[in-house]
């Protein structure tokens, strides 16, 4: 007997000699089903659905960045399309941006500001081409912003003048950036460019296929198709290296330029290598900025990042600090305000201190702070900031406000508030960064993971005492706090974007003083003729004893004693009940936001599911199907019309599932995997392998290779076990996925069928893993294939 099945028949005894679902659903049948409650057809409501096309069109207001004028009074912002108008080039992102500058959400945006005294809207980007990425200058005369708007297919850096409204573009330089900041003397632009060296007579090679030389690959011979790619770990330096990159760093090649506003006229700054983020000094002189050196160890997806300095008259550069831990995006640092040295707080996937550091721009004198003990929730990824005395700096750690004197060095605990995770500091994320201190306050952004809501809280710096702002069954994106009256506090206000499972972003207000929000932004009026779902949450205990909860989106019409179709949206390893104030319920939108299912008389299920290392299938279903028997308990779900499904992991998740149960009357995988072992193998054209990360370390949970764990690979693998599957499953999959590779659904399809199982697989030519952003008349048909598909199986019995 395997391992997986002692486990397996170990618990509680419930599972024992079955599987899983039969004996679950049996015994809710015997304890809980009232036979006499009526069982609902979702048809009955469809005058309310919501259209799919609708959806489709649903506009987005971007959480990045809100860029706010230096008086206060207005905030730009970029609203995209949730379905493009405009399909990308390049189905592949990396590529899209390297022949482009147009990241995915780059497209079918537009500019828009509004004022936060009386709401007047002016829109910047007129709907030509696509525009994003706002800032303000100095002296809030100008917007700068990138467009593709001339029609030449690449990023260019426009100015929009506020006085008249007049647009120019200010250089036919292509731009590479995922930043815009401006001099302090509002006469210079810094931002990113393609790296000279991927020229090719003034033109950008976007035929030349991408190779990642930390890979070991390298660029076929002229003439020839073949990319080689090699490793030898006999050579000195690939020894020093992690064998293989987990993705490409060297998306990240791209050079520092300066533009001068009046005359357009470009200049140089770096000349190759990678740049992640990047910060003027305050006297604008120089410019710190984090460049990817490598990923720390084999399977790790800890980055270390080198963080340099340039000098804007003279190109020099100087490493402040080499190898240091950083986040993802590497935005962690910020410049002392003489500018004389740069501070940072190390954090990323491995980081357990967050430790924050500061040092001389040369690099001499780097000095710890702080001096922090492990524990166990790594550190924000956002800077530090300073206080307005410009002696200490605050941080987030541990879901806390700390602080620490520059001097003296140590550091303290400002406040933790009860029952809530500090998650930043109003402004801390802004760009370029705000003062977020004011006087002895800071307002800061929580988190209720209890009733799972969002919050301001206002902080007392010197005494630690916290007051409540405003805190609902919202989430907030983007905040910034602005100061514009600073000689009368109450109207100190924060500017923040807010979202719940019936109302898509917009823009709110809210005066410190009055503690009362205000609505900026109606971004989408065509859906205030449609009756939502509501969002209930739902706890239950997983059958080993551990408390969970769920987000239940109910049907728009829920009628209280009446039972519904059940669809469970699952993504293994995630608390699905943080998505109760997510519009649409999974964050993905388009053909997959849950209220085109509410409105159709269906009850959407997003539970938390736990899982530990070595046994991620199995935890799958020791916490996910007693909720769902929970819901069924409620007296809301019909037992015998439940259906799964879920997207990437939660693809696996399903797979998980259904060879452990027979609850689901019918599942959709998409864009998933079934087979431990074969997505191990992945590689990416570039030569990357990110799927022996995900399984060694990431959400796969194995906890090293498959030569150290062979058999947890396999009874981790659904594929193994799909003799058991008796839910019908619709698989569909992007045709140029380059996330989870078609062949891991390829390989699910043919063994259902060589099963005989019920199966049917779609599979989408020239898309990737993302269907929010393929093609419109793909998404529609995944959209219609989706509700047919559970309409079948769920409303037609």
């Amino acid at each position: 007997m395997s391992s997986f099945e002692k486990h397996r028949r170990s618990r509680r005894g419930v599972l024992r000699g079955m599987t899983f679902g039969r004996r679950l659903r049996s015994t809710v049948l015997v304890a809980f089903l009232p036979w006499s409650l009526l069982r609902v057809d979702p048809t009955a409501a469809q005058s309310n659905s919501i259209p799919l096309e609708t959806m489709l069109d649903v506009k987005i207001i971007e959480d990045s960045p809100l860029a706010l004028s230096p008086d206060g009074k207005w905030v730009a912002y970029v609203v995209r399309d949730a379905l493009p108008k405009y399909t990308p080039k390049f189905q592949d992102f990396a590529k899209q941006y390297e022949c482009s500058g147009l990241y995915p959400d780059s497209f079918s945006t537009d500019i828009s500001i509004s004022n936060a005294v009386t709401g007047k809207t002016v829109s910047v980007g007129g709907s030509q081409g696509n525009n994003w990425m706002p800032a303000w200058s100095v002296d809030g005369r100008y917007l700068a912003f990138l467009s593709d708007r001339d029609g030449r297919g690449e990023a260019k850096l426009w100015i929009w003048e506020q006085a008249t409204g007049k647009l120019r573009k200010l250089s036919d330089i292509g731009i590479r950036a995922n930043q815009i900041a401006w001099t302090p003397d509002g006469r210079t632009i810094v931002t990113t460019i393609r790296n000279e060296d991927t020229r090719s007579d003034g033109r950008i090679d976007c035929a030349a296929p991408e190779v990642d030389r930390a890979s070991g690959g390298r660029r076929p011979e002229q003439g020839s198709s073949v990319v080689v790619y090699e490793w030898n770990p006999s050579e000195k330096d690939n020894a020093k290296k992690p064998r293989g990159s987990l993705w490409n760093l060297d998306t990240k090649i791209r050079d520092l330029a300066e533009f001068d506003l009046e005359t357009g006229r470009m200049k140089r700054l770096t000349h190759g290598g990678r740049i992640s983020v990047f910060r003027l000094s305050p006297k604008g002189t120089e410019i710190g900025f984090t460049a990817a050196s490598r990923f720390e160890e084999p399977g790790s997806q800890q980055i270390l990042f080198d963080l340099k300095v340039v000098a804007r008259a003279t190109e020099e550069q100087t490493i402040a600090a080499a190898g240091i831990r950083l986040g993802f995006s590497g935005q962690g640092f910020v410049w002392s305000p003489d500018g004389e040295r740069l501070v940072f707080q190390t954090s990323g996937v491995s980081e357990r201190k967050g430790d924050c550091y500061a040092v001389a721009t040369d690099g001499r004198d780097l000095r710890n702070l702080t001096s922090l003990s492990p524990q166990k929730n790594s550190a924000s990824e956002l800077p530090p900031i300073w206080d307005e005395a410009r002696q200490l700096i605050y941080f987030i750690r541990d879901q806390a406000v700390w602080g620490a004197s520059t001097g003296a060095g140590g550091a303290s605990e400002i406040v933790r508030i009860p029952g809530r995770q500090v998650l930043e500091i109003v402004g801390q994320d802004s760009e370029p960064l705000q003062p977020a201190v004011m006087g002895e306050s800071i307002v800061v952004l929580t988190d209720d993971s209890k009733e799972k809501q969002n919050g301001f809280y206002k902080i007392n710096l010197s005494s630690g005492q916290s007051t409540v702002v405003q805190e609902k069954s919202e989430q907030y994106n983007g905040a910034n706090r602005t100061f514009s009256q600073r000689s009368n506090p109450t109207r100190d206000f924060i500017i923040y974007l807010a979202q719940d499972a019936a109302d898509p972003r917009d823009l709110w207000i809210t005066d410190l003083g009055s503690k009362t929000p205000r609505r900026l932004t109606r971004v989408n009026p065509e859906l205030d003729k449609y009756q939502m779902g509501a969002v209930r949450l739902v706890r239950w205990r997983g059958l080993d004893g551990e408390e969970l909860s769920g987000a239940l989106l109910l049907p728009s019409h829920y009628e209280e004693q009446k039972r519904y179709p059940l669809l469970v949206w699952v993504y293994g390893g995630s608390s699905g009940s943080d998505d109760r104030n997510v519009f649409g319920f999974t964050g993905l939108g388009g053909p997959f936001n849950m209220q085109l299912f509410a409105t159709r008389g269906y009850a959407v299920f997003a539970p938390d599911a736990p899982q530990r290392i070595g046994s991620p299938m199995l935890d799958l279903a020791t916490t996910v199907l007693p909720g769902i028997n929970r819901v069924i308990e409620m007296g809301i779900a019909d037992p015998d019309r439940v259906g799964v499904m879920g997207h990437s992991y939660g693809g696996y998740s399903v797979w998980s599932l259904v060879v452990q149960t027979t609850r689901f009357k019918a599942a959709l995988v998409s864009d998933g995997f079934g087979d431990l072992i074969s997505a191990y193998g992945e590689m990416g054209r570039d030569g990357s392998a990110f799927q022996t990360s995900m399984a060694e370390r990431g959400q796969g949970l194995m906890g090293g290779t498959p030569w150290e764990f062979r058999d947890r690979y396999i009874e981790n693998s659904p594929i193994f076990y799909l003799q058991r599957v008796k839910t019908p499953v619709l698989l569909v999959h992007g045709g140029d996925d380059n996330v989870v590779a078609p062949y891991l659904a390829d390989q699910m399809f043919v063994s259902l069928r060589r099963l005989g199982a019920e199966v049917v697989y779609a599979k989408y030519a020239g898309e990737d893993h993302y269907p929010l952003m393929w093609a419109r008349q793909n998404q529609r048909d995944l959209g219609n294939r989706m509700l047919s598909w559970f309409d079948k199986f769920l409303v037609g019995n």
